[in-house]
């Protein structure tokens, strides 16, 4: 954004500056041990050893490096993590791990969004949409399929069903917002600013064999298009004529 705007030195700097805490973080935060990022570092700047849902969210920022990146993705939809709904914000292998403690082992909607755009950041769209579906399926469970603030983090094989947390919020904005930005996050959309150009690069669910598109404002104009599976390709169609270079796969 800074380069497009004529701010290449400005640009240059915080390059350099997010280089280097890509490096020290992967260094200071990485449990080899555990083969997982620690959840926080105490006032000794020691390691906090817990397993969280967290590191989800550092591949939603892309500050894992690639090498660790898989590792992480793989062990979230575990079965430690994975409850077959969501994944939990606490590991059951956690000594402090209980599936109806506010935040450490229930299933926040939002979480699992943030951590599902994280997985398709590095490509890993099996695992991205294990968490999208489970969250999907959650939602039947609950009045008018709307999602809670968050839900218990009991195994699905146990209890078949999606178990509501007491004291949960319903209606809660930001669990509300988690299947919208997850429909984002499958459509694939990238916006070249300089070139004034978008790129549709979309990955349907396994359980959606079309998807329609209508009145989405980029670059003030509205967009239409309809993506649909045909065979095992998937195919976009602009449906309408935007003044907007659009590329789509």
């Amino acid at each position: 954004m800074l380069n497009q705007i004529g701010e290449e030195q400005l640009a240059s700097k915080y390059k350099k500056e997010a280089k280097e805490l890509k490096e020290k973080f992967n260094k200071d935060f990485w449990m080899k041990d555990k083969n997982f990022f620690a959840q926080a570092l105490d006032g000794e700047k020691k390691q906090v050893n817990s397993i969280s849902s967290n590191p989800g969210h550092l591949l939603w920022s892309k500050i894992i490096d690639s090498d660790k990146a898989k590792i992480i993705s793989d062990r979230l939809v575990s079965e430690e993590f994975f409850t077959g709904w969501g994944v939990r914000t606490l590991a059951s292998e956690n000594s402090n791990y209980n599936p109806i403690s506010y935040h450490n082992g229930s299933v926040w909607p939002h979480d699992n969004s943030i951590i599902a755009k994280g997985m398709l950041n590095y490509g890993f769209f099996k695992e991205a949409h294990k968490v999208i579906n489970g969250i999907i399926e959650a939602s039947n469970y609950f009045a008018y399929m709307r999602l809670p603030e968050l839900f218990c983090g009991f195994d699905r094989k146990s209890t078949l069903v999606p178990i509501e947390y007491p004291t949960s919020n319903s209606p809660q904005a930001w669990a509300a917002g988690s299947i919208p930005f997850m429909v984002e996050s499958l459509l694939g959309i990238k916006v070249d600013l300089e070139k004034r150009s978008v790129e549709i690069n979309p990955r349907l669910l396994s359980k959606i064999n079309k998807l329609v598109v209508k009145k989405l404002n980029i670059f003030n104009q509205e967009i239409n298009f309809e993506i649909e599976r045909v065979g095992e390709k998937i195919r976009t169609r602009v449906t309408n004529n935007p003044d907007i270079d659009i590329k789509t796969r």
